[in-house]
């Protein structure tokens, strides 16, 4: 299949890259000209067609529709810069969407339209008994919330056979956008509250099996890693500082609400088969990246740890 994939040069784009050239896929993958994205593309060298461009022009896209089988659009902003850069997020999320299917629409092309969504969709239901299901009420709490509210409803409405995965929390050592302000938010939210987590090459296996299955086509999915992968926020802060060497405690955290949870990815697992990485796949990938920094931050942890919380809660 020729297959176009937006955001190409992400995390999970570059994931769902390694999972399609083995199958045999013609890729060409979509993505701004900038040098973090060029250092990831020269791992693709000739295996596949790089389209520069950018999402919020119509134009730089439209040449590279004709004869695709499939559009991915994994191009997008996520908090915290959707909430400190609002004009540039809305820009990208939901314009950049609209000029991608509008784009489609007025080519020749007939290609299956999956887009990536995410659990934050659902808003504040931590009071809720979990899991969460495809049946559940939106409710936008943000402005990513409500970028991917708005954008399931376009890639609803077009005329083309549509995937939406909504994703739950997906990074892994590679990532980029972890950062002070993240951090904040997430030493802001309740340490109780549920959330799951989906390793980057699960979501890149489901998009490709959603791809090549039809049985997938024209449904929304829910990708969580299961069972192995339903932690709370104070697990997941832990694990991450407890590769460097350090640990928080409970009184560290906020009472806010977050608007993740568990997942019921029963009937999304049967039709994709996807959940291959635990949670405890990230752990030790973290614990195996830290390994030289974790002797020389132990003897000093509760320091560390004091370091850290005043760090991220300043300025």
């Amino acid at each position: 299949m020729k297959i176009l994939v937006t955001g190409a040069f992400g995390n999970i784009g570059s994931m769902l890259l390694d999972e399609l050239l083995p199958r045999g896929h013609e890729i060409t993958a979509f993505d701004l000209n900038n040098e973090a994205n060029k250092k990831v593309q020269k791992k693709y060298k000739n295996k596949i067609k790089t389209a520069w461009g950018d999402i919020c022009d119509k134009e730089s896209i439209r040449p590279h529709l004709k004869g695709q089988d499939a559009i991915v659009h994994f191009a997008a902003i996520i908090p915290p810069m959707t909430e400190t850069h609002p004009e540039i997020a809305q820009r990208v999320n939901v314009e950049g969407t609209r000029n991608l299917i509008e784009a489609i629409e007025e080519s020749d092309s007939e290609p299956l339209v999956l887009f990536t969504s995410s659990f934050a969709v659902w808003g504040h239901k931590q009071d809720l008994p979990p899991p969460r299901t495809v049946n559940c009420s939106l409710e936008a709490t943000d402005n990513y919330s409500r970028h991917k509210i708005e954008c399931e409803q376009m890639i609803r409405a077009q005329k083309n056979p549509w995937v939406i995965l909504r994703i739950a929390a997906c990074f892994d050592t590679r990532n980029r956008h972890i950062d002070k302000e993240s951090i904040r938010m997430m030493l802001d939210t309740k340490p109780t509250s549920r959330i799951e987590y989906i390793h980057p090459a699960d979501v890149a296996t489901a998009a490709a099996n959603a791809i090549e299955r039809k049985e997938a086509h024209n449904k929304l999915h829910l990708i969580g890693g299961g069972k192995s992968c339903q932690i709370t926020q104070y697990d997941m802060i832990n694990t991450l500082l407890g590769a460097a060497g350090f640990t928080v405690d409970e009184k560290d955290f906020g009472n806010e609400s977050f608007y993740s949870d568990w997942m019921d990815t029963s009937e999304s697992q049967r039709i994709l088969e996807f959940q291959n990485n635990s949670f405890n796949v990230l752990r030790d990938d973290l614990f195996d990246s830290l390994k030289l920094v974790r002797p020389f931050v132990k003897p000093i942890s509760r320091m560390a740890s004091w370091g850290f919380v005043k760090w991220a809660r300043s300025g």
